[in-house]
């Protein structure tokens, strides 16, 4: 993980890790919640029993308020506006989740089977294991948005089906899945090939502290495939590899992630984008309030793009389990790759029930 990322960048990523978690103003109090990414921070929706089976109702709403210096204007936007509903009954579980601010609201539609503790097999429409980030619940992502990177190169969700293995302890977790690699769209697959994720977690619990490393990889042959930032249209063959490692105790928060893709297009030019993160976290004056700092860097690789390299800082307050306030801001570091990177502000209002 660290080789995918340059020197001078992890110089800085230390920097802001350790002027965050050092600050003289940051208390010593210390939360007994679990990780940040864990969806226990999160109160339950409420639960109904019909016919043996249990079905639990959950929502997201998230409403932005954006100040920007970009081409961008600034305004209001709804992020997210997510409906749940899981069900559970004889060790078979389902889950269906619809975002209606997105043109195809179909979110998740996944079935899940456990025979024992240890094997976990999971079918339909779901987050692909791929980037601790990426498997970052969204009610619970440090700053409003996950990084460039992340979202850029990451899989993302996907149609397919996944096999998760872990041991008695649960502090190694394996994770691979197939899936047909053309994205949420619920259509059939793109050709005869396949997209291939595998992850690979290890977990160690010390005190109130939680050490977590983790590596991934992916690998497809594709046929017409929207990649977002790498390419709107992309046949070709493309492996994406990435590795993470962070530590978490209640609000106190460092992780580090560096991801890499390696595009083929049919008829064109190998390109190789790189990009990553690290991001602190410590609680400010009591465990409803977190202070949060992040370096991110994301490369294209793209003629005529520059790196996009960014600095940012927020606040977290939770008043109420199911209530929270992000207050966001961001810098770009050195220089502004385009009109739409320029300083920006976000306040966020969410609500949520798992």
């Amino acid at each position: 993980m660290l080789m995918l990322l340059p020197a001078s960048v992890l110089r800085r990523c230390l920097l802001i890790g350790l002027l965050v978690l050092l600050s003289p103003i940051i208390s010593q109090a210390q939360s007994d919640a679990k990780e940040p990414d864990s969806s226990a921070a999160v109160p339950r929706g409420p639960v109904f029993a019909v016919e043996g089976a249990t079905i639990r109702l959950g929502a997201l709403y998230q409403v932005d308020a954006t100040a920007q210096d970009t081409d961008n204007p600034s305004g209001f936007d709804i992020r997210a506006a997510r409906l749940r509903m899981a069900a559970k009954s004889h060790g078979v579980e389902a889950f269906l989740q619809t975002d209606f601010t997105k043109t195809t609201p179909l979110y998740d539609v996944r079935v899940r089977y456990t025979p024992i503790k240890q094997i976990r097999l999971t079918a339909g429409l779901f987050k692909s294991p791929f980037s601790r980030s990426h498997l970052w619940s969204r009610s619970g992502i440090p700053l409003v948005e996950r990084p460039v990177a992340v979202d850029a190169i990451a899989p993302r969700r996907q149609v397919g089906f996944e096999l998760q293995a872990r041991d008695a302890s649960e502090r190694v977790s394996l994770r691979a899945g197939i899936f047909n690699g053309t994205g949420r769209t619920p259509r059939s697959n793109d050709d005869n090939n396949f997209l291939y994720v595998g992850r690979l977690k290890l977990k160690q619990d010390v005190a109130r502290a939680t050490f977590s490393l983790g590596a991934n990889a992916a690998y497809s042959i594709d046929s017409d495939v929207n990649l977002g930032a790498l390419s709107s249209s992309f046949s070709g063959t493309r492996a994406v590899f990435g590795a993470d490692a962070s530590i978490t105790s209640g609000l106190w928060l460092f992780a580090i992630e560096g991801l890499a893709a390696n595009v083929s297009p049919d008829g064109g030019l190998d390109r190789r984008a790189t990009g990553g993160y690290v991001v602190a976290g410590a609680p400010l004056f009591s465990s409803s309030l977190q202070i949060v700092a992040r370096y991110q860097r994301f490369y294209a690789d793209i003629a005529g793009e520059s790196d996009q390299e960014w600095i940012e800082a927020g606040l977290n307050y939770r008043p109420a389990a199911a209530v929270r306030f992000q207050l966001t801001g961001g810098v770009p570091y050195d220089k502004s790759p385009s009109p739409d990177d320029g300083p920006r502000a976000t306040l966020r209002f969410q609500f949520a029930l798992n």
